[in-house]
Order: structure tokens, then C-alpha cells, then sequence
């Protein structure tokens, strides 16, 4: 086989030169330094833009993590943030709470001082109009066993206090302290959580034999929810179910000891229920 030859061009008169050719045969130009020079500046001219590509690829990398550390950072703002409007807001709750025992024209029980807080239009509360109080109806987006959680709290904090009447036969009310006065003027400050056990954040994971239960208690529901012409969510909501589901109790007590099961499930849907886990319990443990 002819090997190709390269051909080389003397750079000074012109001339077709063979590859090896260290002399031009025609003008004795000497050309290997020039041949030289081009093959390393063809290398330099690569490394060069190896280079470039390098530190481009380097200076994105730097961008990036410069951006995802302030991103952090003001995720790390925006969740302080958060505590604090939390803060505030429980701070506010507390102080209508105080404010609402304060404005009552007369010494109130816990249950009754929630039911103004909830906004309860109650003979009681249409007798004695206390319907025109500021805080009445102020705070019903808690529910009274919540509310009374919180009054609860603010006792062990010596903002509230119980006092016995006598003119209502030594009847417990409520009645604000110094401390309570001073806290929602301003002029006293205690740290006050209560929000993080009213929240129900968990999420609750089903395997696939908890999804099969799940999906049996559904049923279950509907039938009992269309028998009775009621929407299903009055008997038990989704959650309540999935907890049953992964729970599997066995019992009454156990059953109570499940959030959202209460006093009047276990009255009327109790055994329904109890049933299907039983009947999905018995055909696992044969399996």
C-alpha cells in the first residue's frame, strides 16, 4: 500500500515541499522552526480553549452554589419570620382571651367566657346582651376544648386566676391578674405556646394491607352515611380513618384512644366499624 504523503508549503517562496523536509530544495529556507511554531500554537490555541471551557463550567458552578446558599439563607430568614408571626399570633389570641374576662360586665365561669369567645347566641347571652361585647364570637375558628386549653395555660402563667363568689354561691370565675392586665398593655412579656399541639401535621403512611382496611372502612362509611342521608365526613373524616386503618383497635377504649373518635362514634358507629377490622384482622392472620 502508497502511503499518502503530506505536503508541506515553504513559507518563503512558495514552494510544494515533502514531508520531511527540513530545507526548502529550492530557496534553503530552513522551515521545521515554522512548522514547529504552528503545531504549538495549534496545542497552545487548544489548551487555551480547554481552559476557557474549564473556568467557564467553574465560574457556573460558583454561581450556583452562590445561589443556592442565599437561597438557604433566606429560607433561614423567612422560617424565623414564621416563629415570629406565630409568636405574635398566639400572643394575640391570648390578650382577646384576657381582654374578653376584663370586659365582662360580670365574673364569668371558663365555659361561659368560651361561649362568648365562640360567639354562642345562647338565651344567656341574649338576657344579658353580652352579645355587644367586643371579643364576643372573636376566636371561633377554635373549638371550645382548645379554648379552654389555652385559658388553661394562661391560669398556670398567673395571667388568669379562678375566684370563688360568693353572691353566686361560691361559683369558680375568671379573673385577670396584674400580670394579665400589664401583658396585654404591653407592659409584661411571657413566652406563650400553645398552637404545636393543636396541630395535626403527621402524616399518617399506609402499607398495602393498611390501604386495603382504608379502602373497606370507606365503604363502610358511605353505606352508613346513606342510610342515615348524611354527608360521610360527619361520621369520619379521611384521617380519622387512615389512623383506624394503621391503629386497628379492639376494642372500645382502644377505639377512643383514636383522634377524631368520639363518645358519640362509638354510640352509634362502633360496632360497624369495630367489625370490618375484626373480619380484615381474622382473614390476615389465615392467610
Amino acid at each position: 500500500m502508497v502511503r499518502s504523503m503530506k505536503i508541506k508549503y515553504c513559507p518563503k517562496c512558495g514552494e510544494n515541499l515533502s514531508e520531511d523536509a527540513r530545507f526548502c530544495m529550492f530557496c534553503g529556507e530552513q522551515i521545521i522552526d515554522h512548522q514547529e511554531e504552528i503545531e504549538d500554537h495549534t496545542f497552545e490555541s487548544k489548551r487555551s480553549l480547554v481552559s476557557d471551557e474549564k473556568k467557564n463550567v467553574d465560574e457556573e458552578d460558583t454561581v450556583q452554589v452562590e445561589q443556592e446558599t442565599d437561597h438557604k439563607d433566606e429560607v433561614s430568614s423567612w422560617n424565623d419570620d414564621i416563629q415570629s408571626i406565630v409568636r405574635e399570633f398566639e400572643n394575640s389570641v391570648c390578650k382577646i382571651i384576657l381582654s374578653s374576662v376584663y370586659e365582662s360586665p360580670f365574673p364569668l365561669g371558663v365555659a361561659k367566657t368560651i361561649s362568648i369567645l365562640k360567639g354562642t347566641k345562647s338565651t344567656f347571652a341574649i338576657k344579658y346582651e353580652l352579645y355587644e361585647l367586643d371579643t364576643f364570637s372573636m376566636l371561633t375558628m377554635f373549638t371550645r376544648e382548645q379554648l379552654k386549653i389555652i385559658i388553661e395555660t394562661l391560669m398556670e402563667m398567673d395571667l388568669l386566676e379562678i375566684k370563688y363568689v360568693s353572691d353566686y354561691g361560691n361559683m369558680p370565675t375568671l379573673q385577670i391578674t396584674e400580670d394579665g392586665r400589664n401583658f396585654v398593655v404591653g407592659k409584661h412579656e411571657v413566652n406563650i405556646q400553645f398552637l404545636e399541639q393543636f396541630m395535626d401535621d403527621k402524616v399518617i403512611l399506609l402499607d398495602s394491607t393498611d390501604k386495603e382496611l382504608y379502602e373497606e372502612l370507606r365503604v363502610i362509611r358511605y353505606e352508613l352515611a346513606k342510610e342515615e342521608d348524611i354527608p360521610a365526613y360527619h361520621i369520619a373524616n379521611d384521617n380519622t380513618l387512615r389512623r383506624l386503618a394503621k391503629n386497628k383497635p379492639e376494642d372500645e377504649n382502644s377505639l377512643l384512644s383514636i383522634k377524631g373518635i368520639g363518645e358519640k362514634f362509638i354510640e352509634k358507629y362502633s360496632h360497624h366499624f369495630r367489625s370490618v377490622i375484626n373480619e380484615h384482622r381474622n382473614k390476615i392472620e389465615n392467610e
